[in-house]
């Protein structure tokens, strides 16, 4: 009994496990106000007229705290995040990160989470509700213009540093500004496409749609990135190692080398000497292949011999992966309209930014919107790859190829390194070609060859009807029993002769009607039939004492 009451004082008071098991997340300035950035200030004071008038537009009705109401001018604006939970396996990644759509300032931000009172699971994060009622847990400091983010710079390490794969830490390391920005741009990007669709799962499916207020949050990310790639040139490099490790070398083609291939794609935002054209060929066969491994997971498999022609063989695959792809075709669309546009330097991307304070032409963003409720309803490869594969290259040919291969090494999760020389090359079709070839090859000799009298069987199915004896043809088949048909469809005997005296028909089941009920009758032996009646099994007569009555 005493150690009994020992165990119960040691037991910890229900506040000190919920403060314990409360990750506690405020946003934190780091240094002093910088001065302001006046070569960024004279080029945003270059603005058109319809810029200005742009921007004046924004500050009055958009760009707020939804808490405090406080302006662009009056606060730190950021961005809100929903951040999900994450499994110990999830430890060492960046976490699954959604925006909820709402502007707020630091300091409602950190008042909203320090007041949290609800009933938290182990090692989940304190969080605030939204406008959206969703959980708002994280936070982003939001570029607008120089002025704003000359006091809003300070609290960009406290934020990425909760944000990154090692949220205990609370320490800034560059790469997790890379790491957070370009997991949430792919987050939304789901999202935007395939959170749409119809097949969509419940996670995906949450995620925020694609909205005027949406788009222009993910066009605030990309500008968010554009600044901490400039205040640290060491992202750059590290965007620029990550592409080039991928395109150079299968190694790191692997999913345990670059688990997320939508966040590799984000990299391109930020590099000027790689291209979309020069990462497509290795990134979207490799994005079929997860496809594949991913779907066999979930018990589906993949299977191109039932498949005799190209077109049957796209109409299979799009059965099978309605809308493979999507979330890399956004990518894509964003990053040749707004991202990097052709002929156009990271600088002058960031000087069309600021002229508008971040916010997108109504065309763009139009066009935006349009393309992702476009991407939404594709259900065919052969439409998503218009936006993923250079145009000489969008042919049958080549779209088949990259299925069967795909087919060929997506069979298990983890497969391994792709040997360069298996990988696929846009332009040629070794595999497409094999594959022809098996569907128009002759048939095997062995298939056709006809059996010898000696492996042919003594006994044979063959279709035999007898008709019923002269005597029942006379009088209509009326007898003690009743009417007695013959079943003359789809029925096979043995191959042998009976007697028609003792076996009205030689089929093996005929049905008799008394004008009550009707009766069925089947043979399971020479002398032994069994009647079933539509109620109740009635039992086994002899058949020859039937015959004796019906003759």
């Amino acid at each position: 009994m005493e150690l009994k009451v020992n165990r119960l004082k040691q037991t910890p008071h229900p506040n000190f496990v919920l403060n314990r098991n409360l990750v506690q997340m405020e946003i934190v300035a780091h240094g002093s106000v910088v001065s302001l950035d006046l070569e960024a200030f004279e080029m945003e004071c270059a603005a058109s007229s319809e810029d200005q008038d742009c921007r004046e537009r924004a500050a009055e009705e958009d760009l707020c705290c939804f808490v405090t109401y406080l302006g662009a001018f009056e606060g730190v604006l950021g961005l809100g995040i929903h951040v999900h939970p994450m499994s110990k396996r999830q430890r060492q990644l960046a976490p699954e990160l959604d925006l909820v759509l709402d502007y707020i300032d630091v300091a409602a931000y950190n008042r909203g989470i320090s007041v949290t009172n609800a009933a938290l699971t182990k090692r989940e994060r304190a969080f605030m509700v939204s406008s959206t009622r969703r959980k708002l847990n994280g936070w982003l400091p939001l570029y607008i213009n120089a002025d704003h983010w000359s006091e809003a710079r300070r609290y960009a390490p406290s934020a990425f540093a909760q944000l990154g794969s090692d949220a205990q830490d609370q320490t800034f390391h560059a790469p997790d500004a890379l790491n957070v920005c370009s997991r949430l741009l792919t987050c939304t990007a789901v999202g935007f496409t395939v959170g749409q669709g119809e097949n969509a799962k419940p996670h995906e499916a949450s995620r925020g749609k694609a909205s005027d207020k949406s788009m222009q949050m993910y066009a605030d990310v990309h500008r968010l990135l554009l600044q901490m790639s400039k205040e640290h040139p060491v992202l750059t490099e590290i965007a620029s190692a990550r592409l080039r490790d991928f395109m150079g070398h299968p190694a790191n083609r692997t999913r345990q080398s670059k688990p997320s291939l939508g966040d590799l794609m984000q990299c391109l935002l930020i590099v000027e000497d790689i291209s979309w054209h020069d990462l497509s060929p290795t990134l979207v066969p490799e994005a079929l292949r997860r496809h594949v491994a991913r779907q066999r997971l979930e018990g589906r498999v993949f299977d191109s011999r039932s498949c005799g022609t190209m077109e049957e063989l796209i109409a299979a695959w799009d059965d099978f992966a309605p809308q493979a792809g999507t979330v890399l075709s956004f990518s894509a669309i964003f990053l040749q309209r707004v991202g990097r546009p052709d002929g156009h330097s990271l600088d002058d991307v960031t000087l069309a930014c600021d002229q508008r304070w971040g916010r997108l032409r109504d065309d763009v963003r139009e066009t935006l919107i349009r393309q992702c409720a476009d991407l939404s309803k594709k259900t065919s490869l052969m439409e998503v790859m218009v936006h993923l594969l250079p145009e000489q290259h969008r042919t049958r040919e080549t779209i088949c190829e990259l299925i069967l291969w795909a087919e060929k090494f997506g069979r298990h999760v983890s497969s391994g390194t792709i040997p360069a020389h298996q990988w696929p090359h846009l332009g040629s079709g070794p595999l497409l070609s094999r594959w022809q070839h098996r569907h128009t090859v002759a048939p095997c000799k062995h298939l056709s060859r006809r059996a010898s009298p000696s492996d042919r069987r003594r006994w044979k199915w063959q279709p035999k009807v007898a008709p019923l004896p002269a005597s029942d043809q006379e009088d209509g088949g009326q007898d003690d029993v009743g009417t007695v048909q013959a079943l003359t469809t789809d029925v096979q005997v043995w191959d042998l002769e009976f007697d028609p005296l003792w076996y009205p028909t030689a089929v093996n089941s005929f049905v008799a009607e008394d004008g009550l009920q009707t009766y069925w009758f089947y043979m399971f032996s020479w002398q032994q039939t069994v009647f079933f009646f539509p109620d109740q099994l009635h039992g086994a007569y002899n058949f020859a004492q039937f015959t004796n009555q019906s003759s």
